[in-house]
């Protein structure tokens, strides 16, 4: 999946149902249902979810969380909360891509 089809499918007014978790999650996230997408997050145990985690205590205003998050993916995420958004996104798309 590029990028830009990953967006494509954040921007469904209905969550698809044969979402990929992590996706489901953008999907919430994107849609400003933290509750559903942090739920989803924590069943998770890898790279991309702890990736998505991070977005989401930041999103929340938990930096602190948010960072620990970030420093468990491995990634130097950007400090701005967009690019932040942009560099998972190109993130989780390349991860469908190697998938």
């Amino acid at each position: 999946m590029t990028t830009q089809e990953l967006i494509t499918v954040l921007n469904e007014t209905d969550i698809p149902l044969h979402l990929p978790i992590h996706i489901k999650a953008l999907w919430y996230a994107h849609h400003g249902h933290w509750e559903e997408a942090h739920e989803l997050v924590q069943l998770l145990d890898d790279v991309m979810g702890a990736l998505i985690h991070g977005y989401l205590h930041h999103m929340e205003g938990d930096h602190w969380n948010g960072d620990y998050w970030y420093r468990k993916s491995g990634f130097q995420v950007p400090t701005e909360r967009d690019q932040q958004w942009n560099f998972i996104l190109e993130q989780v798309a390349l991860g469908t891509q190697n998938s």
